[in-house]
């Protein structure tokens, strides 16, 4: 099984905004072999790509980037961030 976790359901809940159609079953590996491209999620890297799963390799996929720049801006909207905010380090901690 899958487990609910934050970053999931913030991707599902982009995905149903922006009109990506998700499908939730359970599948074999078989199937995600023949998939064009693969993520993860988890609360501290967010979505991550999938490389490759028993030596099958997946390429990058616009929709996945799609997904991941989605991700970010309600991450950023979540904490306060806009572009004004400077994610830069302060003087006092550049080294």
């Amino acid at each position: 099984g899958v487990l609910p976790g934050v970053t999931r359901a913030v991707v599902l809940e982009i995905c149903a905004t922006q009109g990506i159609p998700v499908k939730k079953r359970l599948t074999k590996v078989e199937m995600l072999r023949g998939s064009d491209a693969l993520f993860l999620t988890n609360s501290v890297q967010g979505i991550i790509d999938v490389e490759s799963l028993d030596g099958h390799a997946f390429l990058g996929s616009s929709l996945v980037q799609r997904l991941r720049q989605a991700f970010a801006d309600a991450f950023n909207k979540e904490c306060g961030v806009t572009s004004a905010t400077t994610a830069q380090p302060s003087p006092a901690t550049a080294g």
